[in-house]
């Protein structure tokens, strides 16, 4: 069965399927734009669409719309129903008209980056706060206030906080790195400013690690100063 899918200037005739698939079919085709404002997306019964979730998925491919702002309407009114739903349940018929309603996903609106935004607000700062109270702290050790065995005490507190600090920073970097930032839906733009997010996001933890090894160094040699004080005449 074809519907018209209409939205903006542009109409869709897109195959549906309201029946059972038949047995072993496995063929595909899919025609390319035409000139004018329909577009053919004839296909065979491999490619049919046959339920309400796969409505929404094509048509939010064709037009670059936010399924969360999808609303199709059938002879004025909305199609409502889950993802399972078959087509075959809203009565459509040979050429039926259906109006899509909606909007691109938006920086806004976009999961992906709502993702990245998220993992920002909620780490950044603290590896940011966690860097400048270590580096403090290390300073005010190697101004040799304390003496031992409070020194070595907290040298190996100080050893142990930088050790955890680097295990955070890498736990991080692969929470970051599993993120599902783009999918089918995702537009080119928007995909490539999730990329450009998550490179400026790994940049900053990589740069953390940078300083912290730093620090390290730092307190490694702070440490043999202390167990070999003579080697610093």
């Amino acid at each position: 069965m074809k519907l018209n899918i209409s939205c903006a200037t542009k109409i869709y005739p897109l195959e549906v399927d309201v029946e059972q698939l038949p047995n072993n079919i496995n063929e595909r085709h899919i025609t390319s734009p035409q000139e004018d404002n329909t577009v053919n997306t004839s296909t065979t019964y491999a490619e049919k669409i046959s339920t309400f979730g796969s409505l929404k998925h094509q048509i939010c491919s064709l037009y670059s719309i936010s399924p969360t702002a999808l609303k199709i309407v059938h002879r004025g009114r909305i199609l409502m129903g889950d993802d399972s739903t078959p087509l075959s349940s809203f009565n459509f018929k040979e050429n039926d008209k259906l109006l899509i309603l909606g909007k691109p996903p938006t920086t806004e609106t976009d999961v992906g980056w709502k993702l990245l935004v998220d993992f920002e607000r909620k780490h950044v700062a603290d590896v940011s706060k966690t860097y400048a109270k270590n580096t403090n702290d290390l300073t005010q050790l190697e101004k040799n206030f304390l003496k031992d065995p409070e020194r070595r005490g907290y040298i190996k507190v100080m050893d142990k906080r930088l050790k955890g600090y680097a295990e955070n920073c890498m736990k991080l970097l692969e929470t970051l790195d599993g993120l599902q930032i783009n999918n089918d839906n995702t537009d080119g733009g928007q995909a490539q400013r999730n990329r450009e997010k998550r490179k400026f996001l790994v940049d900053g933890l990589q740069d953390a690690l940078n300083k912290n090894d730093k620090l390290m160094a730092r307190l490694t040699d702070y440490l043999n100063r202390c167990q070999h004080p003579e080697d610093a005449l």
